[in-house]
């Protein structure tokens, strides 16, 4: 109870504000997308990508997530580990997801961007 209390302590503000993210890696990029959609149906929201959906893929040549609402992200293992390998470059914000599209972001603050250091929990799912 004291090791409890002790913990929460260390919690400071600004982790709690920084929404985290949930990466599920998949063998395959099929698996990664048809999960996403399964998903995001199960949980009634949006499909992946759509304007607020908390569910969203990332496969190679094919993304799609919402960050300002995504909360669950499949991917491949090699988009993670390219993640891994390269932090700087793999780091998808707002701006770069949202290029080329007129919607004026939507209030709420700064969007944390999907890195290595924004993800809470990763499951590594191995599908036989």
């Amino acid at each position: 109870d004291d090791d409890d209390h002790h913990h929460h302590h260390h919690v400071n503000s600004k982790q709690q504000r920084r929404r985290p993210y949930i990466v599920v890696t998949q063998p395959r990029k099929v698996a990664a997308i048809s999960l996403a959609h399964r998903v995001s149906d199960e949980r009634g929201c949006p499909p992946p990508g759509a304007p607020g959906s908390s569910v969203g893929y990332m496969v190679r040549l094919d993304r799609k997530v919402d960050l300002r609402s995504c909360r669950i992200v499949y991917m491949t293992i090699g988009i993670l580990l390219r993640m891994l390998v390269n932090k700087r470059d793999n780091t998808v914000t707002v701006e770069e997801e949202k290029a080329g599209d007129d919607v004026g972001s939507s209030g709420g603050g700064r969007v944390p961007p999907l890195s290595i250091d924004t993800i809470s929990h990763l499951i590594i799912d191995e599908t036989h």
